[in-house]
């Protein structure tokens, strides 16, 4: 073959390879987990990091539409939000499922508890698991267990996962709280007495380490944190006569790990005397308060139209208190509004549920038989992003066995 015929052929190759190579970054990671079987080169390519990270650029994050909602039951569930969306947008008046699917969870639930979701981020989802904080992508199967906060091995009562523009990383943050010297067992976290400050710790994922922040005035924050804005959120409680009771916002900035305080649409006396429960989350890339309401009352919810700027609370979705379900006891939780402006509801952590603002009417679209229901619920993308951590020791063999690193 003449020079001229192979250089031809060698450039008609590489065109075609890097043709292969856009379509394959536009194709769902599902999808490219089974590819990987096809051959050695395909494997070596689709788990080659710039290839994971140019086909993370090609996913909408920011759409619902291509995001599950995962739900924290034993084995764990997951819901596509398209489906919902689909629900939503029928004229059906009938009650319909949606279907749901059991995430393939390779931890043994007999021996290990599913505490919590600490959050999601790029396509991981980081878990507690008894004493462990864990990272796993669901999509992919690959678990990591993490080495364990150095001031919270046992515990953490706050926590949160969220991805920093700044460094181009994901953060995990836990916290905590360190009782008075001398105190001994007289604290009282009801009350909020015997503490002397509030402790943080963070987790890098390119650090594969914790960091121990600055010590930080005692404030009583607790649960999932929420993101909004490359930040966290924590509703702030503070003791009264009538037990805790939400004063404010937390907000945690994963680029400059400083805290700052928003305040809550409502006056804090308001809330505490007509309102059992104000819950915060994200609808729409927004931050929303809700506000769970004693017999007779109203259930309310607010979004925050200009984040940071107080003036732009909103009042967007009011329920009568005679239209709420009639199962409704512990949670009605609002998790997203569709584009016909239905509430998709969180009730009681056994249902899902549309509310329809127009009709003043709520449907079940998804009711679990799972003992005992789900405790919390975070989002998640389908990613091949990995969860091995560069750096950090594999702890699996240390704190479980069932943890081993599973491809």
């Amino acid at each position: 073959m003449a020079d001229g015929q192979q250089q031809l052929v060698l450039s008609e190759s590489h065109d075609l390879n890097a043709i292969i190579v856009e379509i394959l970054l536009r194709l769902p990671a599902k999808s490219l987990v089974r590819f990987r079987c096809v051959s050695k080169a395909w494997r070596d390519l689709i788990s080659e990091s710039y290839f994971i990270k140019n086909h993370l650029s090609h996913i909408d994050t920011k759409n619902i539409l291509n995001s599950k909602l995962l739900l924290s039951t034993t084995p764990p569930q997951a819901i596509d939000y398209a489906a919902l969306s689909n629900i939503a947008s029928s004229n059906e008046e009938d009650d319909g499922p949606v279907a749901s699917r059991e995430v393939d969870y390779p931890v043994d639930t007999r021996h290990f508890c599913l505490e919590g979701f600490v959050g999601s981020c790029n396509g991981l989802v980081c878990l507690l698991l008894d004493c462990s904080v864990v990272l796993w992508n669901p999509c992919t199967r690959v678990i990591q267990s993490l080495p364990s906060p150095s001031r919270f091995s046992r515990s953490c009562l706050f926590y949160g996962f969220g991805y920093d523009s700044v460094t181009d990383d994901c953060k995990i943050v836990v916290g905590g709280y360190r009782p008075l010297a001398g105190s001994g067992h007289g604290y009282h976290l009801q009350h909020g007495e015997g503490f002397e400050e509030t402790m943080i710790e963070v987790f890098a994922l390119k650090t594969g380490s914790w960091r121990t922040l600055e010590r930080l005035d005692f404030v009583m924050l607790f649960g999932q944190g929420c993101v909004v804005n490359g930040a966290l959120h924590w509703l702030k409680h503070q003791p009264s006569e009538h037990g805790l009771i939400v004063s404010n916002i937390m907000c945690f900035d994963l680029a400059e790990e400083k805290f700052r305080e928003f305040a809550v649409p409502c006056p804090p006396n308001y809330v505490g005397r007509n309102y059992f429960s104000v819950g915060i989350g994200a609808i729409r890339n927004c931050l929303t308060a809700y506000f769970e309401p004693r017999d007779g009352f109203d259930y309310r919810m607010w979004v925050m139209k200009e984040y940071g700027v107080k003036e732009s609370w909103a009042e967007i979705i009011r329920i009568p208190f005679e239209v709420l379900p009639q199962d409704y006891e512990i949670c009605l939780q609002p998790l997203f509004i569709f584009e016909n402006d239905e509430v998709l509801m969180n009730i009681n952590g056994d249902v899902l549920a549309l509310y329809n603002q127009k009709e003043k009417t709520f449907r079940n679209v998804f009711k679990t038989h799972v003992e005992n229901g789900w405790g919390q619920t975070t989002t998640y993308v389908e990613t091949l992003v990995s969860p091995l951590i560069a750096g950090a020791p594999n702890l699996s063999n240390q704190h479980c066995e069932s943890f081993a690193t599973f491809v």
